[in-house]
């Protein structure tokens, strides 16, 4: 007679109870890091690649220290949901940030340039960066990333 492994469906109390076997206590501190890592680069950083991967990458860390929390694991700070208002509730203010001093970045680096070849090259690789995270913009991010690809259009239109 054969026999079948069943394999449950994953429910959040199977989820909970997975993680008091898995996770140990000693790894929180890393964990944290981790988190302090991603809220210091999202704030700071002027890669928008960089900035889109770590808000991702803190969501997903704070939900395993929200489920650390429930499961008692955790209780100091930062909490869950201190976590979740930056890398959720602030991601576009935190993405517009980014493509703001990362806009300001290439036109400086543009500027530098000797021939006017350099510059609209320049103009139309950022261009091409910004639409690469189209799937992660929220309206206010789609706005802005319209405007810098007029502006830069504009420039363009001007040196050709």
């Amino acid at each position: 007679m054969a026999t079948f492994k069943v394999n449950l469906p994953i429910t959040p109390e199977r989820s909970l109870e997975s993680m008091r076997t898995a996770y140990d206590v000693n790894q929180i501190p890393g964990l944290i890091e981790i988190i302090n890592d991603c809220l210091y680069l999202v704030s700071n950083s002027k890669n928008l690649e960089t900035v889109i991967n770590r808000l991702e990458l803190g969501a997903r860390k704070s939900y395993t220290l929200e489920q650390l929390e429930q499961i008692g694991f955790h209780s100091g700070k930062p909490t869950s949901k201190e976590l979740f208002d930056v890398f959720l509730g602030e991601k576009p203010v935190l993405i517009n940030n980014c493509l703001g001093k990362a806009y300001n970045d290439m036109l400086a680096k543009a500027n530098e340039l000797k021939t006017g070849r350099g510059k609209i090259n320049r103009y139309k690789k950022f261009i091409e960066v910004m639409h690469k995270y189209d799937d992660d913009y929220t309206y206010e991010n789609e706005e802005l990333v319209e405007r810098f690809e007029q502006e830069l259009s504009s420039l363009i239109t001007k040196m050709t």
